[in-house]
């Protein structure tokens, strides 16, 4: 069959291919160029999450940890007389003052950590909040069981300490390796993070 393809009817049907050509191939690309940006977000947010995630364990452990350094008390406290007279008080002070600067880096990693949070739980949904919601409540646990350890200080010390009292020791005093319910609770959200960002990170 002879085509003649000066005739303005083929030129138009040819035309319309050609664009349905380019049309699908911009489409492949779009699609392409989707997936990689998709994969970009999913890899940053990843790393930022992991990054403040190990920033609030780090911390959690510095926090907890049973060394107690002589630089880590007020002069006046470590210039004061022998340790077997001081005031009950006095060790509650020095001990509070301690505290609050360990938990100052805390709490600045829980800040940091609560906005790659919402961040994550637009990728991943609510279960990444349900999670973070459980590290909050680390933290929270483990500043009021400070402060319960610190009130027994100005009582005295742990005379006459109960199954609570015992508890609050133990959530302020552990190693990376204790196995406590505080410290379970936050290995149990950081592993759950670490399995939903690890297929991103191995690509």
């Amino acid at each position: 069959m002879y085509i003649d393809r000066n005739d303005p009817l083929h030129k138009r049907y040819n035309s319309i291919y050609s664009s349905g050509d380019h049309i699908w191939g911009c489409c492949l690309w779009s699609n392409k160029w989707k997936r990689e940006l998709q994969g970009k977000v999913y890899l940053e947010t990843s790393k930022q999450l992991l990054t403040a995630l190990y920033g609030v364990r780090n911390n959690f452990e510095i926090v907890r940890s049973g060394w107690r350094d002589v630089s880590e008390f007020p002069e006046d406290y470590i210039k004061n007389k022998k340790a077997s007279s001081r005031d009950p008080e006095i060790e509650a002070d020095a001990l509070w003052y301690l505290y609050k600067n360990r938990l100052s880096p805390l709490t600045e990693a829980m800040n940091s950590l609560d906005v790659c949070l919402l961040e994550a739980e637009a990728l991943w949904g609510e279960e990444v909040r349900e999670q973070g919601r459980k590290i909050n409540g680390c933290y929270n646990r483990l500043v009021r069981s400070i402060k319960e350890v610190v009130a027994m200080e100005y009582r005295g010390g742990g005379v006459g300490e109960s199954n609570a009292t015992k508890g609050y020791k133990d959530d302020v005093i552990a190693s990376r390796e204790s196995s406590d319910e505080l410290s379970n609770q936050l290995t149990e959200a950081i592993n759950y993070f670490e399995s939903i960002t690890r297929k991103h990170l191995n690509r």
